[in-house]
């Protein structure tokens, strides 16, 4: 759970509602009152912030370090947490948001997160060996349970690239050169 603040600063009922300005600086996130600037909140999470989204009153943002990250949901008038996910790895590819879940996807792997913080599927690139040609990469996807649902080859290549995502009318196309 991230570590909230609220510097010189009481949530009272009678504080405006109106969603803040969220500011994302290596693992703080920070919210202010848009219209006067003043702090509403602080959130110390415990990797840098990669991605982060507003949804519906809520921040929620995706973070990592290396080999590892995390998706924290926090409530975004008051910044108090309601939920972490873990995705054993560090988003720094493509995110999208849409219809209340969020898409992420890195070199090696790929995750799907409501917006509520429930762990939709999960998938990581494997080498699965392939009969007398040694192994393939593979995508093996997973749903919460931890079943799995699909392999699919991926073929070989950098492994230093980032992953795109489309997903409708939205593209998230991070550099995909090496």
């Amino acid at each position: 759970m991230p570590a909230v603040y609220a510097e010189n600063v009481r949530y009272t009922p009678s504080m405006p509602t109106r969603t803040p300005l969220v500011l994302a600086f290596r693992s703080t996130l920070i919210a202010l009152d848009r219209e006067t600037g003043a702090l509403r909140w602080k959130a110390l999470l415990p990797m840098e912030v990669r991605r982060f989204f507003f949804h519906e009153g809520r921040v929620i943002a995706a973070i990592g370090y290396e080999r590892t990250g995390a998706v924290h949901i926090l409530e975004g008038v008051r910044g108090m947490s309601e939920a972490r996910v873990e995705l054993h790895f560090d988003p720094t590819g493509a995110a999208i948001l849409k219809d209340g879940k969020l898409y992420l996807a890195s070199n090696d792997a790929v995750a799907c997160i409501t917006c509520s913080g429930r762990l939709v599927f999960r998938g990581s690139v494997e080498e699965i060996p392939r009969g007398l040609f040694g192994t393939t990469p593979t995508l093996v996807l997973r749903d919460a349970e931890s079943r799995e649902i699909a392999q699919v080859e991926v073929g070989s290549g950098s492994k230093r690239g980032n992953a795109g995502l489309l997903l409708d009318e939205l593209v998230s196309q991070p550099d995909m050169r090496d």
